[in-house]
């Protein structure tokens, strides 16, 4: 399992300080069970930023429960070490790729939204979201879970900034740099 002091430790060296950061260490410092869906207040999840060899591409998901395009990512495991860990299960589960590079050990960006309640009765919650920077090579054959996923799919920058949401636009630009 992923150990709290060092998830902190990560945290406190992301360069950016705002509200996420605030949020995120707030949850952290105060639930043992940050991970956990038995968390009725939230949880600490991961996200994979994957980007083409180019940094013109992004993989995307159409998730299905919120009906949108977003990053790759999901729920931490007991199983799972490290946040880095976390999100290398997410991405192989979500898109089949096996080829893939981390570019940091550092956090590329963080994010804290609400999760609606779900038709399967999970509550209104939050996700503080950890997110990662990997590359791969946008040839290699997606294979992704129809349970989870409409869709998984290279966009380019240019069309994942129409999609309006101002946390994916924050990681285009980081990407960029």
């Amino acid at each position: 399992m992923i150990q709290k002091q060092e998830l902190i430790q990560l945290i406190e060296n992301y360069s950016i300080n705002d509200t996420n950061k605030a949020l995120t260490l707030l949850f952290l410092t105060k639930y043992d069970d940050f991970w956990s869906k038995k968390n009725t207040v939230g949880q600490i999840t991961c996200a994979c930023w994957v980007v083409n060899k180019e940094r013109t591409k992004a993989l995307m998901t159409h998730h299905k429960k919120l009906d949108r395009w977003l990053q790759l990512g999901g729920h931490l495991e007991a199983e799972d070490n490290t946040i880095v860990d976390s999100c290398i299960r997410e991405l192989k589960e979500e898109s089949g790729l096996n080829r893939f590079d981390l570019l940091s050990n550092d956090i590329l960006d963080m994010d804290v939204h609400k999760i609606p309640t779900s038709k399967k009765g999970v509550f209104e919650h939050f996700h503080f979201d950890i997110r990662m920077l990997f590359e791969a090579d946008e040839n290699e054959s997606i294979q992704f879970d129809k349970s989870e996923s409409n869709n998984v799919k290279w966009m380019t920058f240019g069309d994942i900034l129409t999609l309006e949401n101002e946390s994916i636009t924050r990681m285009v630009g980081k990407s960029r740099k």
